[in-house]
């Protein structure tokens, strides 16, 4: 059972939260958690014919009762004319009642009314029955209306947290972590505003004014939910030396999926749901309570080419300011478009190992840290190539520059190639935007089988298949290159 929208006074779950309207007065420098909660709803709720196209299961919560009034009746109104109909199924209703519905549907609803007008005129040539008239109407109606509720657990899916564990955190004092001045945190801030726009882009305008009036009327809200960082070793990140293979694979998942706040003290991993094991490698180096700072899944929905999906994350996401400048020391950028420079610790550690052996660098324990590092790049933002024939790794950036430093520094003989030129129109989720341009490097055989050997623990669906293993494909058509990828591992 879908819980329902905040409006009205009950405290149970699943059901209304408490308006502040009940009360005849807001006070304007004073803007709370749940009448933001209840203002996002009522806006959301106005977007029914995308929330449709989310949800189409809702156009059943258009009512009988919502087309009666709409009508001028009572809201007995259209049950009596089915129970008629019953009786006479040559029931047909009048003209002039028709005309007047049109009448009203058109001047509330403008062009969107379109639909409905045809509806309407099928009825009234005979084409459609009563029932059947009724039912398409109320269905187009849901569509445009926005008078169907959303329900909490849409608005939980689309807003990005539990609506209902918010309101009942707030609303119900019978409970132990009962908090009546609970405020967002800007982290969920963030979610918000971002699950918003890739759903409805622009015409959430009004949503994000009411954000903005929640973070200007609340100053003191925190920069994520639990701000007091959980680490233990919070210097992980002040260096990385000769033979630290886990923590520099875990430096190159954080240059291709990971991110600090600059303004505040945030740092976060976020990844595809299924390579959520690196978030747990991630937090056990650092030793960061996890009982107090979790590991979030969630669900994002967006609209591609005109259809609802929805993609799988997992999350990290913690405050630490003594890591948080380690990271920066150690030349970390959040920015995938500004980051020109692979991280001086890694150039370092390339000089370490072809001073001490030229021709086989790659094998010294400092190459084989450097190795890591890109291993921990490709898992990120890396593919295996595998299917293709290519039956090796490719890397993507949107720095050409970045990609040209890998191509020299680890001697890769393939050059960077582009695959989406500047200023190309790319649509992303639906909308249409300018490119700064996105990159990708081939990298050599050789290379690959040393960089997926100096740290075994990478992700398994971006390694080739191993003898026997449930995803075999091409390269075990290549006898040679198999045959030295099994050796380098075993």
């Amino acid at each position: 059972m879908r819980g329902r929208a905040p409006r009205g006074v009950s405290n149970t779950r699943g059901g209304r939260t408490p308006s502040y309207r009940s009360s005849g007065v807001r006070k304007s420098n004073k803007y709370t958690t749940l009448e933001l909660i209840e203002d996002l709803f009522s806006e959301i709720q106005k977007l029914s014919e995308k929330l449709a196209i989310i949800f189409p299961e809702r156009l059943d919560g258009y009512k009988l009762t919502f087309l009666s009034r709409l009508w001028g009746f009572s809201d007995s109104y259209i049950a009596m004319l089915l129970y008629r109909f019953r009786k006479n199924p040559n029931k047909k209703i009048a003209d002039e009642k028709l005309d007047q519905l049109e009448k009203i549907i058109k001047e509330k609803y403008g062009e969107k009314a379109s639909e409905c007008q045809k509806i309407i005129n099928n009825h009234r040539s005979s084409e459609l029955a009563l029932p059947d008239f009724i039912g398409l109407l109320c269905i187009e109606l849901g569509h445009i209306s926005g008078d169907i509720e959303l329900t909490y657990t849409e608005g939980s899916e689309i807003l990005g947290f539990l609506v209902d564990d918010i309101v009942m955190r707030i609303t119900n004092d019978n409970k132990e972590w009962y908090n009546p001045d609970y405020k967002f945190s800007f982290e969920k801030i963030d979610d918000m505003i971002s699950n918003l726009d890739i759903l409805f882009r622009e015409e959430a305008e009004n949503c994000f004014k009411l954000i903005k009036k929640y973070k200007d009327l609340n100053p003191d809200l925190k920069e994520y939910s639990l701000e007091s960082y959980n680490v233990k070793n919070p210097h992980y990140f002040k260096e990385i030396l000769s033979g630290q293979i886990l923590k520099a694979y875990l430096f190159g998942f954080m240059c291709a999926d990971g991110y600090i706040i600059k303004k505040s003290t945030s740092i976060g991993l976020e990844l595809n749901v299924k390579d959520k094991a690196v978030l747990y490698k991630f937090a056990n180096a650092i030793e960061l309570d996890l009982d107090k700072c979790k590991i979030a899944e969630r669900a994002i929905r967006h609209i591609y080419k005109g259809e609802p999906n929805i993609y799988y994350q997992a999350r990290l996401r913690f405050g630490c300011k003594p890591m948080k400048s380690d990271l920066i020391n150690i030349e970390f950028s959040s920015s995938k478009a500004d980051r020109k420079n692979i991280p001086q610790p890694i150039k370092d550690l390339i000089e370490q190992a072809k001073l001490e052996d030229p021709e086989l660098w790659f094998k010294t324990k400092a190459g084989l840290t450097a190795l890591a590092w890109l291993l921990g790049f490709y898992d990120g933002d890396g593919s295996y190539m595998g299917q293709s024939g290519w039956n090796s790794g490719i890397i993507y950036s949107a720095n050409e520059q970045f990609l040209r430093e890998i191509k020299e520094l680890f001697e890769i003989k393939h050059d960077v190639k582009t695959k989406t030129e500047p200023g190309s129109v790319v649509s992303v989720f639906d909308k249409y935007c300018l490119s700064k341009g996105y990159y990708y490097l081939g990298l050599d055989k050789e290379l690959f089988i040393r960089m997926l050997n100096s740290y075994k623990g990478s992700l398994e669906r971006k390694r080739p298949p191993q003898e026997g293993g449930r995803n075999a494909n091409n390269l075990h058509n290549n006898k040679k290159y198999k045959i030295a990828y099994f050796t380098y591992l075993s």
